[in-house]
C-alpha cells in the first residue's frame, strides 16, 4: 500500500536518516530507494525549514508530531514546496523511535497563488490609481509609517523615500496646520475624518479627504489603516 500510494513517504530514524522511501519519493525527487536509504534527511534534500531547525525539532518531540511547508531540492537541482506531516514513533521506555514522513508536492498551487496575487496587487494598484485614492499604515506607537504607491504619487514623494508624519507635516497647507495637529493628536481615538489642503513648493494646492480607524477598533492601538482621497477636482468643480 505505501509503494501504491500517490503521497511521499520516508521513514527516518531518530538520528534523521532515511530508512524507507517509497515509490512516490523516488517519481518525486528523482533518486532511487538505494540511492537514499541511509542518507541524512536534512542534507540530502538540502531542506529549508520555515522556523529554525533545533527549534522546529524541540517542537515535534514535544507534540509528537508536526505539519509544515519546506523547501526541498530534487535530483535535478529544482526546488519543490512540499506539504510535509511528521509523525513521531516511540520505543516501549518513550523514547524516540523514528519519523513517519509524507509529503505533497505544491509547487504549482504556491506558484499560481503567487500569480493571483501579483494579479490582485497589479488591479489594486490600478484601481487608486484611477481613483485617486491612496492608502496607508500608520504604527501610532512607533511612529511608522506605510503608504500604498498611489498615496505617494498624491503626496508627489519619490518611492524610495521612507514616509514619516514630518513628511506630511511639510505638504500641510500652513493654513490647515492647526487642523492637522488637532487630529493627529486625536488619532489614538477610534477614527478620523478630515479634510485639508496641501501646499507644494511651486503654489500648487491640492485638497484631501483623509479617513481611517483602528486597526483592531481599540483605542491605543498598534496601527492605524486608512485612506487618502486627492478631491481637488471635485472642489475645484
Amino acid at each position: 500500500l505505501l509503494e501504491l500510494t500517490h503521497d511521499i513517504i520516508i521513514v527516518r530514524d531518530k538520528n534523521n536518516v532515511i530508512t524507507y522511501w517509497n515509490q512516490a519519493a523516488e517519481t518525486l525527487y528523482g533518486w532511487k530507494k538505494e540511492e537514499a536509504v541511509g542518507k541524512f534527511i536534512d542534507e540530502f534534500l538540502s531542506s529549508v525549514f520555515p522556523l529554525p531547525r533545533d527549534e522546529l525539532q524541540r517542537i515535534f518531540l514535544r507534540d509528537g508530531q508536526w505539519e509544515g511547508e519546506l523547501i526541498h531540492t530534487r535530483r535535478d537541482g529544482t526546488k519543490i514546496i512540499v506539504t510535509s506531516r511528521w509523525a513521531l514513533q516511540r520505543d516501549g521506555a518513550g523514547n524516540p523511535l523514528a519519523t513517519l514522513e509524507t509529503n505533497n508536492d505544491i509547487t504549482q498551487r504556491k506558484h499560481a497563488e503567487e500569480l493571483l496575487r501579483k494579479s490582485q496587487a497589479q488591479y489594486f494598484a490600478e484601481a487608486q490609481k484611477l481613483s485617486r485614492t491612496g492608502s496607508f499604515c500608520w504604527n501610532v506607537s512607533g511612529g511608522e509609517l506605510h503608504w500604498s504607491d498611489e498615496t505617494f504619487s498624491i503626496f508627489e514623494y519619490d518611492l524610495a523615500v521612507v514616509p514619516t508624519i514630518e513628511l506630511v507635516r511639510q505638504r500641510v497647507h500652513p493654513d490647515d496646520m492647526p487642523l492637522f495637529e488637532e487630529k493627529i493628536a486625536k488619532a489614538r481615538g477610534f477614527t478620523v475624518d478630515i479634510e485639508h489642503r496641501l501646499l507644494f513648493p511651486d503654489g500648487r494646492i491640492k485638497h484631501l479627504h483623509v479617513v481611517g480607524r483602528s486597526a483592531n477598533g481599540q483605542p491605543d492601538h498598534r496601527a492605524f489603516i486608512g485612506a487618502v482621497m486627492d478631491v481637488t477636482g471635485a472642489k475645484q468643480t
